[in-house]
């Protein structure tokens, strides 16, 4: 069995997420709000400059694997070496955790002192290599103004390229009904009413009818929700007296038989139906796709371009429909992992395919010169920060140089020296 880690009284955790571009704010990490809340850490960005001397533990929160990437620019930062077998005794211990450093442990061995595998709570049960809570008792999470109550951790279906659902997640847990009202009543009483009821898929909670009725009954503003297209059904009639204006679904493909092969299945009539009917009730419905999914039909997804430019055409108000075009991943941990990765002349051709139909229905602008960088994270990775990625989640025997290699950090996309930089690092050893 993995052994616990535990930091010191004098524990300094360190956000790694990249800034929000958009705000000032770097947004909510609800994991290490928790994390530095059960330890009594201080915590930073890092980003930031301060003062060491008196931290004998720092814990870097990575909830996404590419902002490992920011551990070593703090560590060079703070004069702090980077490898842990050459740190001086003196020196504090290194502790890794949260989701994204959960994915990739081993890439992480050559910095870390510990790679915290799990979540944090008490008491905590050892399964399948990590830690995780056997109930969901998180408190709420407030912060500038705003507050975050977990309902459900984990996901009861297994999308097959998923490794949130067959690896990170964990078993699907769900608060239970009573505690949710204690939290939402505390809220309140610290005058938030903007609350965020943290879960994959909000119509999907057991007690969502309960749930739904307090979020009216208080007039809480969550602006947007996750709903799976399967259980929308619950939700829709809901989304404008809920105050959510922005429905988020995960579609992966707009090809019937694709959706079938990867285990989410729902008929090309019933996404028809759920898309109208949400449109009905708000204003903007975020589409999330993936690209190169082995054996998609991307004549079909042209043709729900014209679909969808027809539903919308119906809705007596104004609407905005976004679409998300992320790379697929075949990740280690899920049934697809030793799936081809994507051929990236193939996602041009796509993409030129894709764009000039999107341009024809009216959905993006004929002046939109769409390509990396002008196409605000919409489209995917390019091929090189892709290949970054990639390696990230599989290791290499030269990963922690190329970690290394990446001397100024990331913020929410790679750019394309510090990838070309990381990749020299994994074709040859640079140490």
């Amino acid at each position: 069995m993995e052994q616990l880690f535990f930091p010191t009284s004098d524990f300094l955790m360190v956000d790694t997420n990249a800034t929000n571009l958009h705000k000032a704010k770097v947004p909510i990490n609800i994991g290490m709000e928790l994390a530095a809340r059960n330890f009594k850490a201080d915590m930073c960005h890092w980003k930031d400059t301060i003062d060491i001397g008196k931290y004998s533990t720092i814990g870097f929160s990575v909830v996404w694997p590419m902002f490992a990437l920011n551990i070593y620019p703090f560590l060079k930062r703070h004069k702090i070496e980077s490898l842990k077998e050459r740190r001086d005794k003196d020196a504090p211990a290194i502790l890794i955790g949260g989701q994204g450093a959960m994915g990739i442990p081993g890439t992480l061995s050559e910095i870390a002192n510990y790679v915290y595998p799990g979540e944090i709570g008490d008491p905590l049960t050892f399964k399948n290599g990590f830690f995780r809570e056997p109930e969901l008792i998180s408190p709420p999470v407030i912060k500038n103004g705003k507050a975050i109550i977990e309902i459900t951790r984990g996901c009861k279906y297994r999308c097959k390229f998923c490794v949130y659902a067959h690896r990170l997640g964990g078993p699907y847990r769900e608060k239970s009904i009573g505690l949710v009202r204690e939290q939402i009543d505390y809220c309140l009483s610290k005058d938030i009413d903007n609350i965020l009821f943290r879960t994959i898929n909000l119509p999907g909670y057991k007690w969502f009818d309960e749930l739904r009725e307090l979020a009216i009954k208080n007039h809480i503003y969550q602006g947007w929700g996750d709903i799976t297209v399967k259980e929308a059904d619950k939700i829709i009639p809901y989304l404008a007296k809920m105050r959510i204006t922005q429905a988020k679904m995960g579609i992966e493909s707009f090809d019937e038989n694709t959706r079938k092969e990867i285990d989410k299945y729902f008929s090309d009539d019933c996404l028809d139906h759920v898309i109208e009917e949400t449109l009905l009730q708000c204003h903007m419905i975020h589409l999330y796709l993936i690209y190169g999914l082995p054996g998609d039909n991307y004549d079909n997804w042209i043709k729900w371009v014209y679909r969808l430019d027809k539903i919308r055409k119906t809705i007596p108000h104004p609407v905005r429909i976004v679409f998300s075009i992320t790379n697929f991943m075949p990740t280690p941990g899920t049934p697809m992992e030793n799936c081809p990765d994507i051929n990236y002349e193939d996602r041009e051709e796509f993409q030129r395919r894709w764009v000039g139909a999107c341009r024809d229905a009216g959905f993006y602008s004929k002046e939109w010169d769409v390509k990396a960088g002008n196409d605000f994270g919409h489209f995917g990775r390019s091929e090189l920060p892709h290949k970054v990625i990639m390696h990230l989640w599989r290791g290499h025997s030269n990963i922690t140089d190329a970690i290394l290699a990446v001397k100024a950090g990331v913020g929410r996309y790679i750019r394309r020296p510090q990838a070309k930089a990381f990749l020299k690092a994994i074709e040859g050893d640079l140490r």
